[in-house]
């Protein structure tokens, strides 16, 4: 996913709507619309269209070399947990619905920059047949950030695949997943190891979960949340990640002069090897080439200034690795 905070930094001079851009890719000697817009093959509509999927390209190639020359000097953790809340009892054991109320899960994350949430799987185990719908709900701002519906059968664990993905942003998130209780449920557990016959929640150093409902008419908010034993029938596959999109968009005006260098470099590469016969792409051959040249060396002598310059927190996520003493030469 490319990082919208990086995607303000630099504009197409003449073309590009907006204030605030730090650089225009035609300002760099060689580029020009007109050009580009000639050597570009017939796949691609336009110039614009192309530099703006050229620039997604470049923000993903920067920002993987500035991790790969961080992990060079720091442990990089990518996964602080990989599992699964709510378990499901052997012994089908029904559960009477929560009346009037939306029943579920509450997931608290603890205060951290640069870790992000992830749900990919939700189960449903009900005693109903249709489709439920599930929804997510941010305790903070008392908004409902997604939803989706599961075909639910009767005495059958139901599941469908999500892609949904909770930043921290240097802020406690809290979160609510819950259906509207208009049915029985199988007995679900928050844990795999008891019982949960009483109101006990699951928590270590930067998670907590607990079963919960929020009764009808009452603000999703954490103040009016009541705790529940179990988890209502739902289950879902989580994990939680390290994210270094915080520290990038935190640098980003670092990032301008080698995001154009970069940017610069592949619309270089894409006319040097551009199918289309014509005087730009064919009488200027060696101009292009020798431009790729002086972009990549531009975009190099940044990103080490930037290498100097940047430094890294004491974080669950970044540990810094005293043994290791590494130089990092970019592509």
């Amino acid at each position: 996913m490319v990082l919208d905070c990086l995607k303000d930094l630099i504009g197409v001079r003449g073309a590009s709507s907006g204030t605030g851009y730090l650089s225009y890719i035609n300002q760099l000697p060689g580029i020009t619309i007109t050009d580009f817009d000639k050597a570009i093959n017939n796949e691609h509509s336009n110039a614009l269209a192309r530099i703006n999927d050229l620039y997604d390209l470049a923000i993903q190639n920067v920002a993987s070399d500035v991790q790969s020359a961080i992990a060079g000097k720091y442990e990089l953790k990518t996964f602080i947990e990989n599992e699964v809340i709510g378990y499901y009892w052997e012994n089908k054991n029904v559960r009477a619905a929560i009346a009037n109320s939306k029943t579920g899960i509450q997931a608290r994350l603890t205060i951290s920059p640069y870790m992000k949430f992830k749900v990919h799987r939700i189960r449903l185990f009900l005693n109903y047949t249709g489709n439920v719908t599930v929804e997510a709900w941010d305790l903070i701002q008392g908004v409902k950030l997604n939803e989706v519906t599961v075909a639910v059968t009767d005495g059958v664990i139901s599941e469908t695949l999500v892609d949904w993905e909770f930043a921290t942003k240097k802020q406690r998130i809290d979160l609510f997943f819950g259906y509207h209780s208009d049915f029985p449920s199988y007995q679900t557990n928050i844990t795999a190891y008891k019982d949960d016959s009483t109101v006990v929640p699951w928590l270590n150093s930067w998670i907590f979960f607990r079963g919960c409902s929020l009764p009808d008419g009452y603000a999703p908010l954490y103040k009016n949340l009541n705790g529940n034993s179990g988890t209502s029938g739902i289950s879902m596959d989580y994990s939680l990640q390290c994210s270094f999109d915080e520290k990038l968009c935190n640098i980003k005006n670092m990032l301008a002069q080698p995001l154009l260098y970069k940017l610069g470099w592949l619309i270089m590469k894409e006319i040097k090897h551009s199918k289309r016969l014509n005087g730009v792409v064919v009488g200027f051959s060696k101009d292009h080439d020798e431009l790729m040249h002086e972009y990549e060396a531009q975009y190099t002598n940044q990103m080490n200034q930037l290498f100097r310059n940047l430094a890294m927190p004491r974080d669950l996520c970044f540990s810094c690795d005293q043994r290791v003493k590494s130089q990092v030469i970019l592509p």
